[in-house]
């Protein structure tokens, strides 16, 4: 039982897909849809209340909000929940099809013209701000979205506090979210208001009101995932510990013509706590200043800590990564850092990858959470879990990973602990031991991409793990995943790769992988879990 959610009453098609999380709108939908069709008393409740949660979490939504309201009337649900909803719904027209190719080309300009006109001619559709907030979240045109709240019509009710409080928070100013979320939650009963709430009153310090917060919402919400895990490490003190890795640690980059972003970079480890470890920036085959740049550090971490190789072609990223991990690399070495060459880690970053180890010692691999320097609301890369091979569904693809971080911003709502099936390659610790077994990384996805959660998945499959720490949070500078696929070159590599991924790991094995971490997942949770 975890706070009276049964999980042996949920069928394993269900908690498939809700033990990877319960955060984003997409997801939340999958959810709610998987436990409706599910039926019986346990999964009927909650695939009301994931619908509700998936409206909560874009309040200004008109689909979400009627088929919200629609749901709760005919479930007898809360009064004043139907109430806003149905403002919503009824206070929004469709999303223009001009805003939505717009959208679909990505033309800021063009985009940041119709809006403006629209909000001054006219009170402002909801359902625009519900379709443009995450566009703008990952393009740092905060500020803008906060003007944009001020034109929405006073009838949508206080769906429209949900929604300024939510752009408070991604604007930082944290008292003013966290008095705007306590309005709305006068007139609007929501456990995924009250967990933003939780996270604006972690990060201000309140510990104890943001531990009260999240008790109050798992009280009423007790399958939300995140927030558990959340409020378990706050319990424990999990986010406060820091310990170096248990053995002598090297710290590894290559790099290839960034010698701007690598001098960011290193300029960020130098500033922070390495302990005894050592450094070494594999070169290559740059042409710009790099190696003007490695003087500079090497001259700054001192020579017999920076250690530099120069190779006269780019080998792409898996054979970098394989040359530094070759045998005498490794000798007297128990852990490998790899960061990439644009991530800024913070001061306490090693030591907290080395707290992760010692709450999970036998993992081998781990990873943090990665946020967009450029738009620090924007979480690139959290957690990652494999979906469930959907043998009915048209698309080719048979290995999906989540992308619960991605239909969401940060407020706090992935800083936990746990295994996961992979973490991200940007910045992550590796147990070299894990070499000895064969899981070098797989030059068949050169030049990059893929070949980190190649290696991941290969562990995985044969009984290992990786484990993610959300308390650990490195800035990336520049665009990854889908950002990169918006160049031709990319995309094509990127679809390449992806092609030879799923060949390596079919959808029989997928699928097994899937069943074991659903067993994975179900256990920790149940670890971290107490009555009442």
């Amino acid at each position: 039982m975890m706070h009276g959610f049964n999980w042996a009453e949920i069928p394993q098609e269900v908690s498939r897909i809700l033990l990877t999380g319960a955060e984003g709108s997409g997801h939340l939908l999958q959810v709610a849809r998987a436990a409706l069709e599910a039926g019986g008393p346990q999964c009927t409740s909650l695939g009301v209340d994931a619908l509700c949660a998936a409206w909560e979490s874009d309040p200004l939504n008109p689909i979400l909000a009627d088929q919200a309201a629609q749901l709760l009337t005919k479930t007898g649900g809360n009064q004043g929940v139907i109430q806003c909803c149905t403002q919503v719904s009824r206070t929004s027209g469709p999303s223009p099809a001009y805003l939505e190719k717009l959208l679909v080309r990505g033309d800021m300009e063009r985009i940041k013209a119709f809006v403006t006109d629209e909000a001054s001619r006219n009170k402002l559709n909801p359902a625009i701000l519900s379709r443009l907030a995450p566009l703008l979240v990952k393009t740092d045109e905060i500020a803008w979205l906060l003007l944009l709240v001020e034109r929405l019509p006073k009838a949508v009710g206080p769906a429209r506090l949900a929604f300024l409080a939510d752009v408070q928070c991604l604007a930082a100013d944290l008292d003013a979210a966290v008095d705007t979320y306590a309005r709305a939650l006068s007139d609007l009963p929501s456990p995924a208001l009250q967990i933003k709430l939780a996270g604006c009153l972690k990060r201000m310090g309140h510990r104890d009101r943001a531990l009260a917060e999240y008790s109050a919402a798992l009280a009423v919400r007790p399958w939300s995932i995140n927030a558990r895990l959340t409020l378990h490490d706050l319990l424990e003190g999990i986010d406060a510990e820091r310990h170096f890795p248990p053995g002598p640690t090297g710290v590894l980059i290559y790099t290839y013509n960034k010698s701007d972003d690598l001098g960011r970079c290193l300029d960020k480890l130098a500033e922070s706590d390495l302990g005894q470890s050592r450094l070494t920036v594999l070169d290559n085959g740059s042409t710009d200043d790099t190696q003007a740049v490695l003087q500079r550090f090497k001259d700054r971490f001192g020579r017999e800590r920076m250690q530099c190789i120069f190779l006269p072609v780019n080998i792409g990223a898996p054979a970098a990564r394989n040359w530094l991990t070759r045998p005498e690399a490794l000798e007297g070495l128990k852990y490998m850092a790899f960061l990439d060459d644009d991530a800024l880690v913070p001061p306490d970053w090693l030591q907290l990858l080395g707290a992760a180890v010692k709450r999970y010692p036998g993992a081998g691999v781990w990873g943090c959470k990665v946020k967009d320097v450029a738009a620090a609301a924007h979480i690139q890369n959290a957690d990652l879990h494999l979906r469930p091979v959907d043998a009915t569904a048209e698309a080719a693809s048979h290995l999906r990973m989540t992308d619960l971080h991605l239909q969401t911003f940060d407020a706090g709502q992935f800083d936990y602990m746990r295994p996961c099936a992979s973490v991200t390659g940007c910045c992550h610790l590796i147990d070299t031991r894990t070499f000895g077994e064969g899981h070098d990384f797989h030059i068949g996805f050169s030049p990059t991409q893929f070949d980190d959660l190649d290696r991941d998945l290969c562990r995985f499959q044969q009984g290992g793990s990786a484990v993610y720490t959300g308390h650990l949070s490195v800035g990336h500078l520049r665009h990854s995943g889908k950002a990169a696929a918006t160049q031709t070159r990319s995309s094509g590599n990127a679809l390449g790769n992806r092609i030879k991924l799923e060949a390596r790991h079919p959808s029989t094995e997928v699928s097994k992988m899937v069943e074991r971490q659903t067993r994975m997942l179900l256990e920790d949770i149940l670890s971290k879990t107490t009555d009442g």
